[in-house]
């Protein structure tokens, strides 16, 4: 059993590939863009990857859809790579679909988006589907070590080889990066990246695992990066620099960035928003559980929009005048809207 009282600095994944489940029927190739998510307060790491899943595939059921891929942050405690793995195939054996998220130490720092009471465990499930998904993970094992060269070199690489990535869709990124050196490594990893490419995510903290489906070495240390294109449309809003004063000042922030997004899709209507934000804006602020700036941040998009995402202490995005954007106290969003649905309502549980 794989409990801690310690904590997890969640990060997200998305990638994205063919999935089973004969009970549920196949989405035709026009399907249209579908995301849902599922949550759990349980301690028991386990336990509650198995009851997030199984919350996101009784939304799927209902829409008699199945995942094409599922993305889950653990914060339930600290797991080496063993039990990452175990976490992982958990969640798989449940959505019966790719699997892929990551995991790490808990407190503050790492509390979810949907965790709004204190900051109990919690583990967050994303399960996507639709016409057009496609991704491909960019990968380093190994954890970075605290030489500011080699911090560079490593983030250059692993930047150098998303040369490969057309245009279109984002890039996301997670994976375990040392406090002292995240901003360094985020900032070449952008520097690095093809300007056309999109970047988003949070630096986790070192001792993070990373779980891919399949992929046994990498479940551990890393970093990944996951190229996505999806036949919806993107809208990135995000703050330029650090801005924690007061509570109000967060809140504020939170209607601005969430608004820039909504503004940018015009008439579309999101269905998933995937956001990071950093646990100072909390902390600072004096805010207490991170539902004020959840829901003032689903007031300014439209309501009822699943929000995918957590709290790190640095941050990378596109602010919301266009510019790359990489250091804490942020917040960062990439809103998702199908494209032939402007009213949104068709693809959002």
């Amino acid at each position: 059993m794989m409990t801690s009282p310690g904590g997890c600095r969640l990060i997200g994944l998305l990638l994205v590939a063919s999935a089973g489940g004969a009970s549920m029927a196949a989405d035709a190739p026009e399907a249209p863009f579908f995301a849902a998510i599922g949550v759990s307060t349980k301690r028991d790491a386990l336990q509650a990857a198995e009851q997030a899943a199984g919350s996101m595939m009784a939304k799927f059921r209902a829409r008699r859809r199945r995942p094409e891929a599922v993305i889950f942050l653990d914060r339930s405690g600290r797991h080496d790579a063993a039990e990452g793995r175990a976490i992982g195939q958990r969640v798989q054996a449940v959505a019966k679909a790719p699997t892929y998220g990551t995991g790490g130490q808990t407190g503050p720092a790492g509390v979810t988006w949907w965790a709004k009471t204190d900051f109990e465990p919690t583990f967050q499930v994303l399960g996507l589907a639709g016409a057009g998904l496609s991704a491909r993970p960019f990968f380093a094992a190994g954890a970075v070590d605290d030489d500011p060269n080699a911090v560079r070199l490593r983030a250059e690489s692993l930047g150098g080889q998303l040369a490969a990535v057309g245009e279109g869709g984002f890039g996301l990124f997670l994976g375990a990066v040392p406090a002292p050196q995240a901003g360094r490594y985020l900032s070449a990893l952008r520097r690095a990246a093809p300007a056309h490419l999109p970047l988003i995510g949070i630096a986790g903290q070192e001792g993070d695992y990373v779980y891919a489906a399949g992929r046994p070495e990498q479940a551990g240390a890393g970093q990944l990066v996951l190229a996505v294109a999806a036949d919806v449309r993107l809208a990135f809003a995000g703050t330029a620099s650090r801005n924690v004063a007061d509570a109000e000042a967060v809140l504020a922030e939170a209607d601005a960035v969430a608004g820039a997004a909504r503004r940018k899709l015009g008439a579309a209507a999101p269905a998933l928003v995937i956001a990071f934000s950093d646990p100072g804006r909390m902390r600072t602020a004096g805010l207490g559980p991170p539902g004020k700036e959840l829901q003032r941040m689903q007031g300014a998009l439209g309501g009822d929009v699943p929000v995918f995402g957590c709290y790190a202490p640095m941050q990378v995005g596109v602010d919301s005048e266009g510019r790359p954007s990489v250091g804490p106290g942020r917040i960062m969003l990439v809103a998702l809207a199908e494209k032939g649905d402007p009213s949104g309502k068709a693809g959002k549980e």
